[in-house]
């Protein structure tokens, strides 16, 4: 029985992904054209370990993702809720792509996340840096037997299409106005045992954006909108390519950012911006 239910999952995994991949291509050819270029990806924790559906053990039973957007970058927390279903205890991997990844559904190459910082239980670790072709952070929180652990994460991304440093502190060229693309890659998240009990995922802008003075397109449609900020909610799924949220938009030229090269972003972003986006999750959860 549990083998026809891990051939079923597959099955249905092997077409979302089909479907996915129609949809991020469509969103890759009218972001940059008919050819897929780097852009700006937030990813889920990913399971690298576990190549087969059917063999994990951590269960993913909720994710929440907030995002602050600016008019050249997005700062980002991130609080997965992970259980081991197994009585032995366990140390597994737990791995966010950075620069180089790519999406093999709509060939979208991740521009990669920068000032990562990492909480296992309410304990800062520093995460361990595999470079390569593709950058990956990682950590490997251990579970006791049956024991459930938060991990949260701070990055943000720079959204805008230009080739900008990778290495933020020492680029001051100035990034200049045009289209900005995001994707938040929710996919991932199927890849842990059984279904995600709550997804949730806030989006808010800032800086004087709207949806309407940035011309902004945000895909899928079912999401809650209240002012400035959108909400998706999803609940006992497993999510696919479909649930993939993207986000392109156009900054206002006569707004104009102050914060216009990768090294003003960096100094903002974790200097500022992290304690406010903290501060907001902490009222969100007093609320």
């Amino acid at each position: 029985m549990k083998q026809i239910v891990c051939r079923l999952k597959l099955v249905r995994h092997c077409f979302l992904e089909v479907l996915g991949g129609l949809a991020l291509a469509t969103i890759s050819q009218f972001a940059f054209g008919q050819s897929a270029n780097s852009a700006a990806l937030i990813p889920l924790f990913h399971d690298r370990v576990h190549q087969h559906i059917g063999d994990e053990r951590l269960q993913l039973m909720s994710q929440r993702v907030v995002v602050f957007v600016y008019h050249n970058a997005a700062a980002v927390y991130l609080d997965a809720h992970f259980v081991n279903t197994e009585s032995d205890s366990l140390t597994h991997e737990l791995a966010l792509p950075s620069k180089g990844h790519t999406s093999a559904q709509s060939g979208t190459i991740s521009n990669g996340i920068l000032g990562v910082k990492l909480w296992i239980a309410g304990e800062r670790v520093e995460p361990s840096v595999d470079e390569g072709k593709e950058t990956w952070y990682t950590i490997a929180p251990a579970f006791g037997s049956h024991e459930e652990k938060h991990i949260r994460a701070l990055f943000w991304v720079q959204t805008s299409l230009a080739d900008v440093d990778s290495v933020p502190s020492v680029d001051s060229a100035t990034i200049h106005a045009g289209k900005r693309v995001l994707v938040v890659d929710l996919q991932h998240a199927a890849a842990w045992k059984d279904v995600v009990q709550s997804l949730d995922v806030s989006m808010v802008l800032r800086e004087g954006l709207t949806k309407r003075n940035s011309r902004m397109d945000l895909e899928p449609k079912n999401y809650l909108d209240d002012h400035s900020t959108f909400f998706w909610s999803l609940q006992n799924v497993e999510p696919s390519f479909s649930d993939d949220i993207s986000i392109v938009y156009t900054p206002p030229t006569a707004m104009a950012s102050h914060w216009n090269t990768m090294a003003k972003l960096s100094d903002y972003i974790t200097g500022t911006v992290y304690d406010e986006l903290l501060g907001y999750v902490q009222q969100l959860d007093e609320e």
